[in-house]
């Protein structure tokens, strides 16, 4: 009797679905960049000096102080837990990027531009894609709440090129090449003036004079990115493409971080999340060395 209960429950909200790992992956590591990058900002970025964003329309530091930062948090924490399990993924998304939009507004707030946009979009994209299904407008829910997140990763970095060619077309990697050297040492002086390590002010010295003295490569790395950046719907083909892709923009964002010191973490991880997806491709070789099929199947997920 138990069993045929049980089933009854499950018929009349939810059904039993075989979830791929590939999926799960993709949502424990987007939720632990989520909640890491949207914690710290909430207990840590908490000098509203500079409205932005919805804090325009809010004033944000009743927010940043007291009780209603612990229920923030709070109500950040449950919506990841049920949408790691995929429970009511339709308002838990929805609910995900609100909160993202609110903390981002007050850490832009602080005076820091981050760029952390990306990270509402990603979970706005996968609501829509949740929304469309329920609707039935779209058929292909496991292609779609992938496929919109990447379109949304794909149209930041297009139109990060288009800016830099509409602002300064091919100049941007020919003539204009000589001047990143003082760009260079501008980020590194100001990173040596916050944490008075003398060696980032030697790293941005050496990285500066490798530069100026070495300006074909650097204008092919320039054009590279670029390219790069112009190119990204690639990640829409399909998926082997996107590995590759990611891999390319991956290595970008690391040239980036080495030469001119700057790190994007909201559009660097959600890309390789989604490109690349880290944790299954680690599993996959683990089941590899162990001889196991590379396909791997969950059943003990279900959802609402």
């Amino acid at each position: 009797m138990r069993k045929y209960f049980i089933k009854g429950v499950q018929n009349r909200v939810c059904f039993f679905g075989v979830m791929d790992i590939e999926w799960i992956s993709i949502k424990v590591s987007i939720v632990v960049v989520l909640c890491t990058l949207l914690l710290f900002f909430l207990f840590f970025r908490t000098d509203l000096r500079f409205p932005s964003g919805v804090c325009n329309l809010v004033d944000c530091r009743y927010l940043s102080e007291g009780t209603l930062k612990w229920v923030i948090a709070l109500l950040l924490v449950i919506a990841s837990g049920l949408y790691v399990f995929e429970i009511f993924m339709t308002s838990t998304t929805f609910l995900i990027s609100a909160i993202s939009v609110v903390i981002c507004s007050m850490e832009e707030s602080t005076g820091m531009r981050d760029e952390n946009g990306l990270l509402s979009l990603v979970f706005f994209a996968q609501f829509l894609a949740y929304a469309f299904n329920n609707s039935g407008i779209g058929t292909n829910l496991q292609q779609n709440r992938v496929q919109f997140p990447l379109q949304v990763i794909a149209a930041v970095y297009f139109l990060a090129g288009l800016a830099k060619l509409r602002l300064s077309g091919l100049a941007w990697f020919t003539t204009d090449a000589p001047y990143f050297a003082l760009e260079i040492l501008r980020r590194y002086y100001c990173d040596f003036a916050s944490s008075g390590s003398l060696d980032l002010q030697k790293m941005g010295s050496d990285i500066a004079i490798w530069w100026a003295n070495h300006l074909m490569p650097a204008r092919l790395l320039l054009c590279f990115g670029l390219i790069l950046e112009v190119g990204a719907f690639v990640l829409l083909v399909n998926k082997k493409l996107a590995f590759v892709y990611g891999g390319f923009l991956t290595a970008m964002h690391i040239g980036i971080y080495l030469t001119l010191h700057i790190f994007y973490p909201s559009i660097m991880l959600p890309m390789i999340i989604f490109t690349i997806n880290p944790v299954y491709r680690l599993l996959q070789l683990f089941r590899w060395l162990s001889g196991k099929p590379k396909k791997i199947k969950l059943n003990s997920f279900f959802y609402l």
